[in-house]
């Protein structure tokens, strides 16, 4: 059941990186995290949309940046899915701390 929850979270994903499509998978990975016997990469993945949510959140989005970020988190994301659904932690901690690397570098940098 895991498996294939992360799997249709990934296809719905892919087919919209749109700011509610986000927030609704965040929150499905809150969900799946509650029973999880390893809920941190779950709580990585589900920061990360959340924040990318919220920084999409009530502002103009150009679709160069929009897929910009998407080109760059959505491989991270999937990477990092694969890991959980091979339920193998070291590799799934890795792929965690990757996706945060990832995100952190679509970041404008500090002022």
């Amino acid at each position: 059941m895991f498996e294939k929850d992360l799997a249709e979270i990934s296809e719905r994903l892919h087919a919209n990186f749109a700011e509610r499509v986000l927030e609704r998978e965040a929150h499905a990975l809150a969900a799946l995290a509650v029973d999880a016997a390893s809920p941190l990469p779950l709580f990585v993945l589900e920061h990360v949309l959340r924040r990318i949510a919220a920084a999409w959140h009530g502002r103009p989005l150009s679709v160069e940046e929009a897929l910009g970020v998407k080109r760059v988190v959505l491989p991270a994301i999937d990477r990092l899915i694969v890991a959980m659904q091979a339920d193998t932690a070291n590799l799934a901690a890795e792929e965690a701390a990757a996706l945060v690397k990832a995100y952190a570098s679509t970041r404008p940098a500090p002022r």
